[in-house]
């Protein structure tokens, strides 16, 4: 029985760790996708804000050649200028660098590229204007935004766009992802469920039976046992009873033995007094004292000690009582 109930815990493990296992993969295949979902979400938005950071870099590199050729302090503008080309810069060569990791897709890889020298002549040219006063100089560079913004504005749209779609592929593919592992989880519990779990429901139909057939010889047994307490019990009551008797017995015993006028006293195997009663106190001059643990040759007398032990031999052979 206890191997059959061995067996039947180890396919519940067996079940269970199948369906742990499962869970688990496809947890860590979902944490996985969205991690990917998230990653592709930042591109977006970073992708976003290059669109934005090129068309103010045009519009701060029109107020700031205004504001020279009007003969203005153009320092304020200019310091932004610097920060939105160096923003600008930077988010380009980071989406530019993901090529390497081949995070992007073709599409957007042949975008980034296609438009990196127009970037790059932009960049230059807006590092131009900051860099002097000179309003030929800014013209010039000024000229060189413009004429490259109108390409820029359509491949940044464009490079938003390819990572939009790419994204939105990915989601795709992740939701169809996640209906596939919906359906093969399902699949895989129910036969993890069909070879374990009813090979282990049919053994324990069995061990049900033979668990009532068990009960009911333990039913049986259990009555036994109260017919038995029952018995005990009342032997019990009978054995209290003599007790109860036997106490009052005792009781009246030592009544009648502490009231006699005659000396009683009990010895141990060594003859010494283990009892005496209150007359052998009266008749001897000794108290209880004195005489508990002490030999019975205390009390007599050398000249009568051969006397009483002859007595006392004489009295163990022929096994009578006398006094």
């Amino acid at each position: 029985m206890s191997a059959k109930i061995n067996g039947l815990q180890l396919r519940f493990i067996a079940l269970f760790s199948g369906i742990a296992l499962i869970a688990f993969l496809a947890v860590a295949t979902v944490i996985l996708m969205l991690g990917k979902q998230t990653e592709d979400a930042q591109f977006v938005a970073l992708s976003g804000q290059q669109s934005v950071l090129t068309q103010r870099l045009l519009k701060l590199s029109l107020l700031v050649e205004r504001d020279v050729s009007a003969g203005q302090n153009k320092a304020g503008r200019a310091d932004t200028l610097h920060q939105v080309l160096s923003q600008l810069r930077k988010l380009h060569y980071k989406l530019l660098d993901q090529s390497k990791t081949q995070h992007n897709s073709p599409t957007t890889d042949s975008l980034l590229r296609s438009s990196t020298p127009y970037f790059e002549s932009t960049f230059a040219a807006a590092s131009n204007m900051t860099a002097t006063n000179d309003s030929a100089i800014m013209r010039n560079a000024l000229s060189t935004i413009v004429k490259n913004d109108e390409v820029l504005v359509f491949s940044t749209q464009r490079i938003l766009e390819s990572y939009q779609q790419h994204a939105y592929s990915k989601l795709r593919n992740f939701r169809m992802l996640l209906v596939v592992i919906a359906v093969v989880s399902t699949l895989a519990v129910l036969i993890v469920v069909a070879l374990v779990l009813r090979p282990s429901l049919r053994k324990l139909e069995r061990n049900n039976k033979e668990l009532l057939v068990l009960n009911e010889q333990l039913h049986s047994s259990y009555k036994e046992l109260q017919i038995s307490e029952e018995e005990i019990r009342a032997s019990r009551d009978h054995i209290q009873t003599l007790q109860e008797h036997l106490g009052a017995k005792e009781k009246q015993y030592r009544d009648l033995v502490e009231n006699a006028n005659d000396i009683i006293y009990e010895l141990d195997e060594q003859a010494r007094f283990t009892y005496i009663n209150p007359v052998t106190e009266l008749i001897t001059g000794f108290d209880k004292a004195e005489l508990i643990g002490t030999t019975y040759w205390k009390l007599v007398v050398e000249e009568y000690k051969r006397e009483v032990t002859d007595f006392y031999v004489q009295q163990i052979k022929e096994r009578c009582e006398r006094s």
